[in-house]
């Protein structure tokens, strides 16, 4: 079994608001020049675009047509063969970012992430895959997600393996701003579709 490294929260992240009813103060970057709020001085989770999102929902890590193909120098996944072939056999369909490994060999992509990402948060991941029915004497499926040079989660397909889903939900013990770079991981012997169910952060 390949390794696989996860986050573990020592403690829970909590946003706190005071009870009286009276407007939270608004934090610089402490330069006085009035940039606004930093996710990070409320607890608040903010998206790109730099507005406050909900804390108790799940909040869009991704976009289904924000994903472009990683550069071998910038992917954290070890298994990266010499060659890779995925120009094609990667679409957004119905919604949902599609990889069909039949045509993509070896995919890889990267996207910023569109929220912050504080200590405590819960990371959701998960993809739909179809039927490895194959010998095994290829090697196994992989799939897997990492944030910067950090593997969160990744997990083994053994061969055959049955249609279904993959994937995990963890709390993360790190912070992450907007725009860090977010990799999506898959590649198997067979040939198959996958298509990206959630990945998503909430706040507790």
């Amino acid at each position: 079994m390949r390794r696989s490294r996860r986050w573990v929260a020592g403690t829970a992240f909590g946003a706190m608001l005071a009870c009286n009813g009276a407007e939270p103060e608004t934090e610089s970057d402490g330069d006085g020049d009035g940039d606004g709020p930093r996710a990070e001085s409320t607890g608040a989770m903010m998206d790109s675009s730099g507005a406050e999102a909900s804390v108790d929902e799940p909040q869009e890590l991704s976009r289904a047509d924000g994903w472009g193909l990683d550069a071998a120098g910038d992917d954290p996944f070890v298994d990266r063969p010499d060659f890779v072939q995925c120009e094609i056999g990667w679409d957004v369909v119905t919604g949902g970012f599609e990889v069909d490994t039949s045509v993509c060999t070896y995919a890889a992509f990267v996207q910023p992430t569109l929220v912050a990402i504080e200590a405590g948060d819960t990371l959701e991941f998960r993809m739909q895959h179809g039927a490895l029915d194959g010998d095994g004497q290829h090697g196994p499926g992989h799939v897997g997600i990492a944030f910067g040079e950090e593997i969160a989660w990744d997990v083994e397909l053994s061969i055959p393996t049955a249609a279904g889903e993959v994937g995990g939900t963890w709390t993360t013990d790190r912070s992450m701003e907007v725009g860090t770079p977010m990799h999506l991981h898959v590649h198997d012997p067979e040939g198959i579709t996958y298509r990206m169910l959630a990945l998503t952060v909430t706040r507790p």
